[in-house]
This record gives structure tokens, C-alpha cells and sequence, in this order.
């Protein structure tokens, strides 16, 4: 023992290398290590926009965003807004503690990122920051969301509203789905895309250097099969969930006659709206959709049996590992050009580097 720390003495570190090599592991992309993703100098076109020039994350939508019940330990907890596991704008933790929510992942290009929500409460709490979801949020409900959005934004002294790129990650369609359930009449599409069109008018005039990224509506109706496996999955859905299929057992023909077109017809008007090239017309503003959840398939073990390990106790919001998987899917997609991007989850995906200069928009990149 004397040897060795006689041998342990006599090796001389300088301090400025300790210092630095604690700021390089502090501050490396363990992800990324081998290229540069930030601009040498601000970009002026959103079609022009690396990963590590984005300052702020943001996000507006329904109960997908919020963290609904994502940590909840029973049925009572899953009031919760778990904003902090958010797949599109939490925060909590950290990429390098295998928490992959989109903004961990972001930090990783720029840990200076701002905006994330961390912990536990509602869209009016300062860890909120800039999510801006609502617990069972319609359509209708976003063009409000956006202009609190932005005053809050305006009002941050953290934030350089003018200068700083922002990304803003939209979800849509859930509740006006689950609204549905009894009457197809009550939220049809052409409401869903006049809202939508709406708050992303808004957010076009008053939100500068902004991509939207817009993640397609999805058959919401599909999680209705837990709730014949799982008692406890079946209480929560009865209780103050989706109503699709409560009264009768015949729920899954309704649903396949009434919801999924209903689902289709969505994703159909966003498209069109989008793709008109309504919000092409600057270039500090624009909107990417994000299909991943588009043609989503149930997960199911080995076994053929479902996998609920992705899910809140309700087996209908995601708990924390499926906010991850989420936040790992909305990465890819949006690193992803158009006719690359999955219209499925990949449950096993795990994080890509950027293979593009610059981020796919639909201008910049086919």
C-alpha cells in the first residue's frame, strides 16, 4: 500500500487539465460526438437551421403533451399532469440518465436549451415553462393556448423573443376524437382544421423564427382493447376517459365504422392544410408534420399478449417509458426528410444523428 501511494504522488495532473476535461464531459454530445450541429452564425431562415441553433422548445395540445398520470402509482394519481415526462416538452432529468424526451435529447446540441417543463402541475405553474397543454385539450381550445403561449414568452426576460429559434411541437385531435364517440356530427374535420388554422395563423404573425412541429392525429380508439384485459385499465376508461364502446360489448365494429374514419378524415385535413403551403410564406415560420403515429399498431409480446409496459395506469396516456419512446420518435421523425419518415412507432428505435445539413422542412428537403 505505501508503493502505491508513493507511486500515486508522484503523478503530477495540472489543475487547468482536470478543469477542462470536467467541462468536456460535462458539455460533450455522447450521442453526436463527431461533427459540429450548431451554425457559426445565427441562422435567418427557419430552412436553414440546425439542431444546435435552437434556444427554446415549446408545446401546445391535449393530454398526449401534459404527462397525464405518467408517473401515477394508482388510479387517483392519474389526475396528475406529469409535465416534466412530457415526450414533446419535458425536461426531467436528463438523455444520459435514459430519460429520452425531446428536449433531453435537444440538450445534447445545446445544453443552454430553454423552455422545458419539469416536475408535476398544470399550464399556469412556472415549471410549466413553455408547455402549454391542456388536460383533454380540443381544437378548439389552441388558438387560446397560443396566444398565452406567446405573452409568456414575450414576457420571459430568459428569452430573446425576436433573435432566438424556437421550436414548438403541436398535438391535436384526441379529444376531439374521444368528443365524438357518441356523435360523429359533434367534432367533424372541417372543425379541426379551421381551429388548427387558427392558432397557426396566430402563431405565424406573432412568433418569430419558429418550426412547428405538427404530430398527426391517431386512433386513439385502439387503446379501448386494454380495457377487456386489465380491470383496473377498464375502470379508469369507464370512468373519465374516452366513452367510445361503453354501453355494449360491439364496441370495436362501432368504433371501426365510426372512429376510425373520423381519425383518417383528421389526418386528411391536416394534410391538406399544411401541404397548401399556407404557412410557407416567410422564412422565419414554418410547419412539419410528423406521422410516426399515424398507422399505429398495439404492442404485443411474445406471446401474442398486449403490452401495457408503455402505458399510464389507465392503459390510455403514456407513463414515462412511453413519453421516452415518444420523445425518440418525434427526434427521428423530425431529423428524417419527407419520404423517410415512419408512419409507425418503433418501439425498440433508439436516437439518430442528423444525416441532413440542415433540418428536413418541406422546402428545403423532397
Amino acid at each position: 500500500m505505501e508503493m502505491l501511494r508513493t507511486r500515486a504522488a508522484a503523478v503530477y495532473v495540472p489543475l487547468w487539465f482536470l478543469v477542462s476535461l470536467a467541462m468536456l464531459t460535462e458539455s460533450a454530445n455522447i450521442l453526436c460526438p463527431d461533427k459540429n450541429y450548431t451554425s457559426p452564425s445565427i441562422p435567418t431562415s427557419v430552412h436553414r437551421l440546425r439542431v444546435g441553433d435552437i434556444k427554446v422548445v415549446a408545446g401546445i395540445g391535449d393530454s398526449l403533451s401534459v404527462g397525464s398520470g405518467a408517473e401515477a402509482i394508482n388510479l387517483l394519481d392519474l389526475v396528475n399532469q406529469y409535465r416534466g415526462r412530457s415526450f414533446s416538452v419535458g425536461g426531467d432529468f436528463s438523455y444520459e440518465q435514459s430519460y429520452t424526451t425531446f428536449p433531453n435529447i435537444l440538450r445534447l446540441f445545446n445544453p443552454n436549451l430553454y423552455g422545458y417543463s419539469t416536475g408535476i402541475g398544470d399550464e399556469k405553474t412556472a415549471n410549466a415553462k413553455f408547455n402549454g397543454a391542456l388536460m383533454n385539450g380540443l381544437s378548439g381550445t389552441l388558438v387560446d393556448q397560443a396566444k398565452n403561449l406567446v405573452e409568456r414568452m414575450r414576457r420571459d426576460s430568459a428569452v430573446d423573443f425576436e433573435k432566438d429559434w424556437k421550436i414548438l411541437t403541436i398535438t391535436v385531435g384526441s379529444a376531439n376524437l374521444c368528443g365524438s364517440c357518441k356523435d360523429i356530427t359533434t367534432h367533424p374535420a372541417s372543425e379541426l382544421k379551421s381551429d388548427l388554422q387558427l392558432a397557426l395563423d396566430f402563431l405565424q404573425q406573432n412568433l418569430p423564427r419558429t418550426l412547428v412541429n405538427l404530430i398527426e392525429p391517431f386512433d386513439i380508439y385502439k387503446l379501448r382493447a386494454f380495457a377487456f384485459v386489465d380491470a383496473i385499465c377498464n375502470i379508469a376508461q369507464e370512468s373519465y376517459l374516452c366513452p367510445c364502446g361503453y354501453e355494449d360489448v360491439t364496441f370495436e365494429l362501432r368504433d371501426s365504422l365510426h372512429l376510425a374514419p373520423l381519425a383518417k378524415a383528421y389526418r386528411s385535413v391536416v394534410r391538406e392544410l399544411i401541404y397548401s403551403k399556407r404557412y410557407e410564406t416567410s422564412e422565419d415560420f414554418t410547419v412539419v408534420i410528423q406521422p410516426f403515429l399515424s398507422n399505429f399498431t398495439l404492442l404485443r409480446n411474445e406471446a401474442g399478449e398486449l403490452d401495457r409496459s408503455y402505458l399510464a395506469k389507465d392503459c390510455f396516456h403514456p407513463n414515462t417509458k412511453g413519453h421516452n419512446m415518444l420523445g425518440i420518435a418525434l427526434w427521428n421523425s423530425m431529423l428524417r426528410t419527407y419520404i423517410h419518415k415512419q408512419r409507425h412507432l418503433d418501439y425498440d428505435a433508439t436516437p439518430i444523428c442528423p444525416t441532413t445539413e440542415y433540418i428536413p422542412t418541406e422546402k428545403n428537403y423532397l
